[in-house]
C-alpha cells in the first residue's frame, strides 16, 4: 500500500509539473510580428506634417460612385457635419458698453440720408442742411451706443466729408467746413 501511496505522489508530482508548465508557456508572449490570434498592437498616434495647401478639394473625383476612387484620393477631405451640437451654448455676459439704445448701420448712404434719420428719427432735433454739402456714409455701431454719443459720431461723419455741425438756437446746422466759424 505504501507503494501505491507513492506511486499516486509521483503521478500527482508528474501532472502538477505538467499543468505548471503548460500554465508558464501559455503565458509567453509572442514578439508582434509573429502574433497569430485576432489581438492588434497599438501603435503611437503620430500627428501628421503641418500642410500649406487648401482643406477643402475643389476637384471632383473622376467617378463619384466608385469607393475605390475616393479612398485612394490625395489630400484632405470634406465631411459635412450632423448639425447637432456638442455641447450647448452657454450664456455669456453683455459686453460692456451695450447699454445704449442707439445702433447706426448704414451702407454706402448719401450724407443727407444720414442726417435725416439721425436728427429726424433718432435725435428728433431740428437741422438745416447747407446745399453744398454733399458726401458719402459706411458706418455700422457693432454695439448700441447712448444717445448721447450720437452727436460726436455726426461731427466725425460730416469732418470726413468736409462738413461742419453748428448748434445754434436750437437748431443744428450742417456747413461745409471752410465756411464753419
Amino acid at each position: 500500500m505504501m507503494h501505491d501511496k507513492m506511486k499516486n505522489d509521483k503521478l500527482i508530482s508528474k501532472a502538477m509539473t505538467l499543468i505548471l508548465a503548460l500554465l508558464l508557456v501559455s503565458c509567453a508572449s509572442t514578439p508582434p510580428e509573429k502574433q497569430t490570434d485576432s489581438y492588434q498592437t497599438i501603435q503611437p498616434r503620430v500627428s501628421p506634417p503641418q500642410r500649406t495647401e487648401p482643406a477643402v478639394r475643389t476637384e471632383a473625383p473622376a467617378n463619384p460612385n466608385s469607393a475605390s476612387s475616393a479612398a485612394e484620393a490625395p489630400g484632405p477631405k470634406l465631411r459635412k457635419g450632423t448639425g447637432v451640437f456638442v455641447r450647448k451654448p452657454t450664456a455669456t455676459a453683455e459686453p460692456e458698453g451695450t447699454s445704449g439704445d442707439v445702433t447706426l448701420n448704414f451702407g454706402n448712404a448719401s450724407l443727407q440720408e444720414f442726417l435725416s434719420v439721425v436728427f429726424e428719427q433718432v435725435l428728433q432735433e431740428n437741422y438745416l442742411i447747407d446745399p453744398q454739402v454733399k458726401g458719402q456714409v459706411t458706418l455700422h455701431t457693432s454695439l448700441p451706443v447712448e444717445r448721447d454719443a450720437v452727436i460726436p459720431i455726426v461731427e466725425a461723419v460730416l469732418q470726413i466729408n468736409g462738413a461742419a455741425l453748428i448748434y445754434d438756437k436750437g437748431l443744428y446746422r450742417i456747413v461745409p467746413l471752410a465756411n464753419a466759424p
